[in-house]
């Protein structure tokens, strides 16, 4: 699946190793169907506290398609928040398709990326557009979901995520379409419906990027507010609908849980 697409379905956090015995545990599995049929399933699970986060995401092919889609991904990251801000400290990202694999690694410090590598390596003119793409500042994808997660009223689906995965650097815009509501077997209640734009910047080759950027993956989030005892209120994706090389698809929540419960609407 594409970077774009990875990014969204990895969207839900999961939350690992952390250094405190109070942190919350949330667990949440998306079931990815496209063109009717289920093609995959993301599975994220951890545990956060108001200080510090960790984050791995895993994404498989299911059913009929194992067949014919052999490709897996892990992310993982870890972080700290600045009040609501999140910090990354490092992410990891491999894939792996037949004997084809990638690798990256990337570490922060004071808020800057202070290094990376990439297996395969980048050339050299790839490697100057990546750094000059970063030198403002970047996070990875699941810490861009942790951004989301926390935010508050108007600033919810505004802006954009300046985001670096190992691989590529990208903008994910966001644009609020209005409220909705949600109801399924594992979340019932009310959401906010938010347009994500993938906007490539460096790291894919220049023929990718021109039909990106004229044909931008363009996908839509609902997030539920629910409660959360160590962060209150937070928002989750419950539901993401778009299209992954000219199908569509959408992946729905079909587990979750925060704190050794089901997710409930907050207050």
């Amino acid at each position: 699946m594409k970077n774009a697409a990875r990014t969204l379905l990895t969207g839900a956090l999961l939350l690992a190793g952390l250094s405190t015995a109070l942190a919350e545990q949330l667990s949440m599995r998306f079931d990815v169907n496209v063109s009717g049929l289920r093609v995959m399933k993301v599975e994220f699970s951890g545990n956060l506290t108001p200080q510090d986060y960790a984050a791995e995401a895993h994404i498989r092919p299911k059913g009929l398609a194992r067949l014919f889609m052999k490709k897996k991904f892990d992310m993982k990251v870890t972080g700290r928040f600045n009040g609501t801000q999140p910090q990354p400290l490092t992410f990891e990202y491999r894939s792996k398709k037949k004997k084809k694999k990638k690798q990256a690694h990337v570490r922060w410090r004071n808020g800057k990326v202070a290094g990376w590598k990439r297996v395969p390596a980048p050339g050299e003119a790839e490697r100057k557009a990546i750094d000059a793409a970063i030198a403002r500042g970047v996070i990875d994808p699941l810490s861009a979901l942790f951004a989301l997660g926390r935010r508050e009223g108007k600033e919810l689906c505004s802006g954009r995520f300046h985001v670096f995965d190992g691989l590529d650097v990208y903008d994910l815009k966001l644009i609020r379409e209005g409220d909705a509501r949600v109801n399924n077997d594992t979340y019932a209640g009310p959401a906010v419906k938010c347009r994500m734009i993938y906007v490539p910047i460096a790291g894919m080759s220049e023929k990718k990027k021109r039909r990106q950027l004229k044909d931008p993956p363009v996908f839509t989030l609902w997030l539920a507010r629910v409660k959360s005892a160590e962060l209150g209120p937070i928002w989750v994706p419950v539901q993401v609908e778009g299209k992954t090389r000219g199908k569509p698809f959408s992946a729905t929540l079909v587990q979750g849980r925060i704190g050794g419960a089901g997710l409930k609407p907050a207050n």
